[in-house]
């Protein structure tokens, strides 16, 4: 995937080993969208119809009117001053993905929301491509324990969240790298292995946890999520999404590391 900025705009693409018509049903329809980027969503199709999307109550929750609605082609979506466009293409066995998210403001807090979405896209869509090309047609259930509020330097916050009495990440390779193996040691005694896909420190990380199933798993520290949150420090959180016949399990993750978290950044 890769990622350029524009004046006023981030564009973010990416190749999805999946058919273009797959690719659609992901990105322009409820079941789809819950599948790799929402927690809940809503969609009346067309243009004039809408795209609900939901992280949770009060987490971050709302509804965006469809404005372009080509489907396998294009897809534009339009909430406030802002604007998502997608553009799908077939490529080769699989699907060139563009997405193009506009109406940042040219200010110094335009600039670092831009930042921010990128890389939410760039993470997003490594979660289209886990969904599709691993897990394809199968529900997801998600885990996502958060700590708001800290007014700690992002530094700290991400030290503690790495640290051994967290998610104790480690690598054989010295420095985790894109690409290498990891280990998160935990300080709830999970022991995983797991491929790195993104590691930009102090902002997120991403992998691939092989011990179970293949699940995606994203840390991040950032601006909280809540809606009209606000300047209310940072927020920490634990994203996990497992495939398949998993609520069970996803529950159980999101209790045990709910409070793994609460306790590092007490």
């Amino acid at each position: 995937m890769s990622d350029t900025r524009h004046a006023g705009s981030i564009q973010a693409d990416a190749i999805v080993h999946a058919p273009v018509d797959g690719v659609w049903e992901a990105v322009a329809t409820a079941d789809g969208l819950k599948r790799w980027f929402p927690i809940d969503a809503r969609v009346v199709p067309g243009v004039g119809g809408s795209i609900w999307y939901s992280w949770g109550p009060g987490v971050c929750e709302g509804a965006a009117k469809i404005t372009v609605w080509e489907p396998t082609r294009r897809l534009r979506i339009e909430y406030g001053d802002m604007s998502d466009e997608w553009t799908l293409e077939p490529a080769g066995n699989g699907t060139s993905v563009r997405v193009v998210t506009s109406g940042f403001a040219d200010s110094e807090a335009g600039r670092e929301q831009a930042a921010a979405v990128e890389r939410g896209w760039r993470f997003e869509l490594a979660g289209l491509r886990h969904a599709l090309e691993r897990h394809a047609g199968k529900p997801r259930h998600v885990a996502f324990p958060r700590v708001a509020g800290l007014r700690l330097a992002r530094e700290a916050i991400w030290g503690k969240l790495v640290g051994p009495t967290c998610m104790g990440l480690g690598s054989r390779a010295g420095v985790p790298r894109p690409g290498s193996v990891v280990q998160f040691v935990t300080g709830a005694r999970d022991r995983l292995e797991a491929d790195l896909l993104i590691h930009d420190s102090p902002y997120e990380l991403a992998a691939v946890v092989y011990d179970w199933d293949d699940a995606l798993v994203r840390l991040r520290v950032g601006p909280p999520m809540a809606n009209g949150g606000g300047d209310e420090g940072f927020e920490a959180s634990i994203f996990v999404a497992l495939h398949g016949d998993r609520a069970e399990e996803a529950r159980e993750i999101e209790t045990r590391w709910g409070d793994l978290l609460r306790a590092a950044l007490a």
